[in-house]
């Protein structure tokens, strides 16, 4: 596989900041999981429950939900069929509306401030979809696998968005907490993260580089992203084998395994077919990072259908933290950031920066298996870890290179 500049459409809808601004989610949200682990170490009193829901909305929202409308909506739409003012209106309203989740939730938590607000931002949501969907595409006829993961990760990404509603009417019952409570959540997340974030990203990944595959390659790829896609459903199960339920949704977790396991081969291929040594130093560490997180994924989710394994991990809070890590910043992060790489990969406080970024990633969660596993390790050690990541967020939105992917 050769190695090639990535390539965004410029024009009235190249949003000058919209990376930056999406960095400034991602830096919040760390700083927020910083915070947070710090309290939780030496004991200060603050809103866990608040922290932990501002937290985890800037994350999904802010930074990965941001970045993607900024990508995919630069990268796909035809110049000439782009509503400038009506898309930039959209985004633009979608940053207020996130500005504010962020603040109703660190103020309220669940209220009628923050409920409001996500109420809003999923009506933003269809309409980002129905943009896409609607508008006329560029690139379709020449890039089928970029086509397939697009149109995949919309239409999951529409179903997904009828979870938060369940998940609000379960709660309203006075049963949070409960299983259903528990199955809902879980599968909201899988198909947030390892459905429309990771196939919306690998969309963009897929127009930049498919042409650039051998025959051969793009074949295993087209088998391997219809496999994918039609394991997502049943990959839902291997989330719940610690249920009560479990024996009964194991032919899906197994159905979700051989699936996964699949995946192998075409990573193994694209392992060998990278030419590594065409590829930048940070360049190679983010793409590097993410063949490792995706396939540590596949092999941690596949083992979930051995009970004894499924009680252990799935019952662990710890490891849990550490699973959704390896595929939100580990998978996904790791990717997006690869796809704005050439914009600013020259500049040395951006290499430092995702080196930061990289290195606090994975010692944050060799410290998260480690307590999961019952070892103690000393709060200042902690601590320093989880400061690691939004240190390299803030490093990169210092840069003073344009944060773009560039022609």
């Amino acid at each position: 596989m050769k190695a090639t500049k990535n390539i965004l459409m410029r024009g009235p809808l190249a949003y000058k900041h919209a990376p930056k601004t999406a960095l400034g989610f991602f830096a919040v949200a760390a700083g927020l999981g910083t915070y947070m682990k710090a309290g939780l170490e030496f004991g200060f009193a603050f809103e866990y429950d608040h922290t932990l829901h501002a937290h985890s909305h800037l994350a999904f929202q802010g930074w990965v939900y941001l970045i993607l409308f900024y990508l995919t909506t630069s990268t796909f739409l035809t110049q000439s069929s782009r509503n400038a003012k009506r898309v930039q209106l959209q985004y633009s309203l979608t940053v207020v509306v996130l500005v504010g989740i962020g603040w109703a939730f660190l103020y309220e938590g669940y209220g009628v401030i923050s409920i409001t607000l996500s109420t809003l931002f999923q009506v933003l949501n269809w309409l980002y979809a129905y943009t896409i969907l609607s508008t006329r595409q560029q690139h379709t006829s020449q890039h089928s696998l970029a086509s397939l993961a697009l149109y995949s990760s919309v239409g999951v990404g529409l179903f997904s968005t009828l979870f938060p509603f369940a998940i609000g009417a379960v709660a309203a019952k006075g049963m949070a907490g409960s299983e259903l409570y528990q199955s809902l959540i879980y599968t909201f997340l899988h198909l947030q993260y390892n459905g429309w974030f990771l196939l919306a990203a690998l969309s963009v990944v897929l127009l930049h580089y498919e042409q650039f595959l051998s025959k051969k390659l793009r074949k295993a790829l087209h088998t391997a992203l219809v496999v994918y896609i039609a394991g997502l459903l049943p990959s839902i199960a291997l989330s719940l084998m610690n249920m009560t339920f479990a024996d009964y949704v194991m032919p899906a977790a197994l159905l979700a395994a051989g699936t996964l396991l699949y995946l192998l081969a075409p990573i193994k291929r694209i392992v060998v077919e990278i030419s590594w040594r065409s590829l930048k130093p940070v360049a190679m560490w983010l793409a590097a990072t993410v063949l490792f997180a995706f396939a540590s994924r596949v092999l941690l989710q596949s083992a979930s259908v051995v009970p004894e394994l499924a009680d252990k991990f799935l019952a662990n809070r710890y490891f849990i933290i550490a699973f959704i890590h390896l595929c939100t910043i580990g998978i996904l992060s790791s990717l997006l950031i690869f796809l704005l790489n050439d914009g600013f990969q020259s500049a040395v406080k951006v290499r430092v920066g995702i080196a930061m970024l990289l290195v606090g990633f994975l010692a944050s969660e060799l410290v998260m298996i480690l307590e999961g596993s019952m070892v103690s390790i000393p709060a200042t050690v902690v601590v320093f870890v989880t400061t690691l990541m939004p240190i390299g967020v803030l490093v990169l939105l210092t840069s003073k290179r344009k944060l773009e992917v560039s022609s």
